[in-house]
């Protein structure tokens, strides 16, 4: 017979006992305080309150906040040789869709596309791949956001082949008239020469026309 002794088989001290309600008080908070120091470290801190990237609390989330994260995001993980913020770009790619005569909704879908960047900023895609369960938060946020914006949950998937094509059309362009560079596998360039790096607040008033321009 294998001895109660044994590691495996060892009983917890407490098995069995009824603790007495200050013990039990004193474990309860315990819990809730370790509980608060878990979620604390999942938060972003914005200006209308702390928003868990696991449990996103809509009531948080507002456009002006959006637009006022988006456009202090400096793209590319602000490896750019001035300041080019991801309000910016999604402007661009909706811009682009509008040139090509796509309707209201495919617009607004592209200004949105990288939307969670407002809450978790731009992340290089050689460290998403890295993290695990990286694309989970993203996906959740996106799901958040959409719901606190009152948008159909669905909209940027819906109409994601079109806005990618869009989002590799502003790369190329952004490549070359911003990073004047070539990279390996983007596609060159062949538009006009365009100015790109606003200023964060003119960027925040552009996206902010934009929303109020394509939605609902």
């Amino acid at each position: 017979m294998t001895s109660s002794t044994t590691t495996g088989n060892r009983r917890s001290p407490l098995a069995g006992r009824v603790l007495p309600d200050e013990h039990r008080r004193h474990i309860a908070e315990g819990q809730q305080r370790r509980h608060a120091r878990i979620r604390q470290t999942r938060c972003v801190h914005l200006r209308t309150g702390d928003l868990d990237l696991r449990e996103p609390d809509v009531a948080l989330i507002t456009v002006e906040e959006i637009a006022w994260n988006l456009s202090q995001t400096c793209r590319y993980a602000g490896k750019t040789p001035r300041f080019y913020s991801v309000a910016e770009h999604s402007c661009l790619v909706a811009s682009h869709l509008r040139e090509q005569g796509e309707p209201d909704e495919v617009q607004l879908a592209a200004l949105l596309h990288d939307v969670h960047e407002a809450f978790v900023g731009d992340v290089l895609p050689c460290v998403k791949a890295l993290v695990v369960g990286y694309r989970r938060i993203e996906r959740d946020l996106d799901r958040a956001i959409l719901t606190a914006l009152a948008l159909p949950l669905d909209l940027i998937e819906r109409h994601h082949t079109v806005v990618k094509s869009a989002d590799k059309w502003a790369l190329s362009a952004e490549v070359k008239c911003l990073l004047k560079a070539e990279w390996s596998g983007v596609p060159m360039y062949e538009g006009p020469r365009l100015q790109l790096g606003l200023a964060a607040k003119a960027a925040e008033r552009a996206f902010l026309r934009e929303y109020k321009r394509l939605s609902p």
